[in-house]
């Protein structure tokens, strides 16, 4: 979670004084959720989580979660832009689909070593901006200043017979020997989101050595962290 119960003020330049903007409910890497009991009258507040640029400056989607919501005021909400939801189902799967859609690309870390998952776990749990996944599909996220991605342990891949070779091929040279354990990551679409799993796999590494792979490139971790330093531009995509 980002924000809770946050309230938001502009600076009067006449007076200094301060002037009230608005207030969010929740925000959480993924959106924005206002939540409420009543059965109307949100259609004017979620139009102004969407565009006011002081309290929704990069944009994200704004979820209003009411219960007791008519359907006419539903529709209302969804024609400025906002997603209605009425459970906690419904919302689970709306932050899950945004998840989906923003994410900029996957990368895999490769070790040598054979990391026991209860002691990958204990290193994530014990990391700043660390949350369960609601979904259970990954092992957990980590937020930080709309920088966000997600890990899952050992992910599954199905690779066999020359594809498998080859992979492999690709990965000791840059590693050293062969392949242990791989955790996986999902990356948010935004340079924040990228420096954030770059600080998490310089930590990852002095533990567990190991190699980057975009799927389509093979790094070192150097030459990974090289390619997310603060000075060099994030135009390209070393995913590819």
């Amino acid at each position: 979670m980002i924000k809770f119960n946050t309230l938001f003020y502009s600076i009067n330049p006449n007076t200094g004084g301060q002037n009230y903007i608005g207030e969010i409910d929740i925000e959480v890497a993924e959106a924005i959720i206002e939540v409420t009991n009543q059965p109307r009258k949100k259609a004017g507040q979620i139009g102004k989580l969407i565009t006011n640029p002081n309290m929704n400056p990069t944009g994200k989607q704004v979820i209003l979660y009411a219960p007791n919501f008519t359907v006419g005021a539903g529709e209302a909400v969804i024609r400025v832009g906002g997603v209605m939801v009425r459970t906690q189902l419904e919302l689970n799967r709306e932050l899950h689909q945004i998840r989906s859609n923003s994410m900029l690309k996957t990368i895999v870390l490769v070790s040598s070593v054979t990391i026991v998952k209860s002691e990958f776990m204990q290193f994530i749990q014990t990391l700043d901006n660390y949350s369960e996944d609601p979904d259970k599909i990954y092992d957990g996220q980590l937020d930080n200043n709309n920088g966000y991605f997600w890990v899952r342990y050992d992910p599954e891949e199905e690779f066999s017979g020359s594809e498998l070779e080859a992979k492999i091929e690709n990965i000791i040279p840059k590693l050293g020997s062969s392949p242990q354990t791989e955790i996986l990551l999902d990356i948010g679409k935004n340079v924040q989101s990228e420096m954030l799993a770059a600080e998490f796999v310089k930590h990852f590494d002095k533990i567990w050595p190991c190699v980057v792979d975009t799927l389509s490139t093979v790094y070192s971790v150097p030459e990974f962290l090289e390619l997310y330093s603060p000075q060099k531009s994030r135009t390209g995509d070393p995913a590819g």
